[in-house]
C-alpha cells in the first residue's frame, strides 16, 4: 500500500550520535577508520576531551583515562537496517534528517563537548561549522555508500531518492533559544539587518547554506544528482514568501537544493489552514520556484467536534479532498 518509507526517528543526530552522553573516538583512531575530518578540526581547544582506552598491563587489560582531540562516534547499525529492508522490498527511502536544532546532543554544541546546556559553555560559530561538516559529510558518505553497496554496484537499483538536510529552520529561533540561534545568533537583527523573516530568523543564514553544500559534494563524488536534496518545514503554507528567499539564498552560487518539503500538519475549520491559504502557497512556489521539486512530507488532518460547532468524518473527508 505505499512504495516509499521516510523514518521517524532513527536518521536523526540523536539515533547517530549517543543522544546524552558523548561516545568519544580519539582523532586518529577516527582516522583509520576512514571517517572524514575537517580541516582545522585538530587545531580547536574545544575539540578536547577526556576518554577511555584499553591498555593492557602485566597481562591483564585495565581502563585509562586519557585527553585529546576527539569526534563523536557515529552509529550506523539502524541506518543500515533500514537500508537494507528496503533493498529488500523494493521501497524508497527519504533521507531524514541531517540537522535539525531539536534531537541533536547538547554535547554536540559544547565546548569539550559537554553534556551542560549552558550559554558560556557554547562552542564558537567556527567549531560549529567543523563539526557540522563533520557530521554531514560522514552520514552522507555511509548512505550513499551502502546504498549502492546493497545496489550490487548499480546506481538504477539504489532505493534512496531523497534527503532532507535542513529540518525546520524557520522555527529555530524561539525567544527561549536554540543552539543555532545561541551560537550563529540567527535572530539578531542587528547581525542581520534586512534579512529577517516573519518567524524571526535570518534569511541568509550560512551553517544551513554549508550543509547543502557538503551534502552536495558528498553527492556528486558518488554520482548521485538523482538524489533530491531537501529543505524540511511546517507552516510552509504560513510564509511562502520567506521560504522562496531561503531557498534562494541557498541557491545563489548554484543549485545546491532542489526543493521545498512541506510538513502539512493541518486542522478542518482553521482559518490558518484553509485549502485556499495551501493553494496560494503553492502558486507562490510554483510562480517563484519553477524549477524546484515541492514535495508534500507529511499530511494530516485533524478536527475537533462540539456541541456549538459539530464536525464530522465527511467534513475531514472533504478538506482532505480540497487540499
Amino acid at each position: 500500500q505505499y512504495n516509499g518509507f521516510t523514518p521517524g526517528n532513527e536518521m536523526k543526530p540523536n539515533a547517530v550520535m549517543d543522544s546524552d552522553k558523548i561516545d568519544a573516538v580519539p582523532l586518529e583512531d577516527a582516522k583509520a577508520q576512514g571517517l572524514y575530518i575537517p580541516e582545522g578540526y585538530d587545531k580547536q581547544a574545544d575539540n578536547s576531551a577526556t576518554y577511555n582506552v584499553t591498555e593492557t598491563v602485566d597481562g591483564k587489560d585495565k581502563i585509562v583515562k586519557k585527553t585529546g582531540v576527539v569526534v563523536p562516534k557515529l552509529k550506523f547499525d539502524k541506518i543500515d537496517q533500514i537500508l537494507t529492508e528496503c533493498h529488500a522490498k523494493g521501497i524508497k527511502l527519504r533521507g531524514h534528517t541531517l540537522l535539525w536544532h531539536e534531537q541533536t546532543p547538547t554535547y554536540f554544541f559544547q565546548k569539550s563537548f559537554s553534556g551542560v546546556n549552558n550559554k558560556s559553555k557554547n562552542t564558537s560559530e567556527e567549531n560549529m561549522d567543523l563539526r557540522l561538516e563533520y557530521f554531514v559529510k560522514n552520514v552522507m558518505e555511509h548512505v550513499l555508500k551502502k546504498d549502492l553497496e546493497l545496489a550490487g554496484g548499480d546506481k538504477s537499483k539504489c532505493v534512496l531518492y531523497a534527503y532532507d538536510v535542513v529540518n525546520e529552520y524557520m522555527h529555530s529561533g524561539s525567544p527561549k533559544g536554540t543552539f543555532w540561534n545561541t551560537i550563529y545568533g540567527i535572530s539578531d537583527k542587528k547581525k542581520n539587518d534586512g534579512y529577517m523573516s516573519s518567524t524571526g530568523v535570518t534569511l541568509r543564514p550560512k551553517f544551513v547554506k554549508e550543509a547543502f553544500q557538503w551534502a552536495d559534494e558528498i553527492c556528486k563524488k558518488y554520482n548521485r544528482d538523482d538524489v533530491k536534496l531537501m529543505y524540511n518545514d511546517f507552516n510552509t503554507y504560513l510564509c511562502p514568501e520567506d521560504e522562496v528567499l531561503l531557498i534562494d539564498f541557498i541557491n545563489e552560487d548554484g543549485k545546491i537544493c532542489d526543493g521545498l518539503g512541506m510538513q502539512s500538519h493541518l486542522t478542518v475549520g482553521n482559518a490558518a489552514h484553509s485549502p485556499d491559504l495551501y493553494a496560494q502557497a503553492l502558486e507562490c512556489f510554483r510562480t517563484n520556484m519553477p524549477d524546484m521539486d515541492i514535495h508534500i512530507t507529511e499530511i494530516d488532518a485533524g478536527y475537533t467536534s462540539t456541541a456549538d460547532k459539530v464536525v464530522t468524518d465527511q467534513d475531514q473527508a472533504a478538506y482532505y479532498d480540497q487540499i
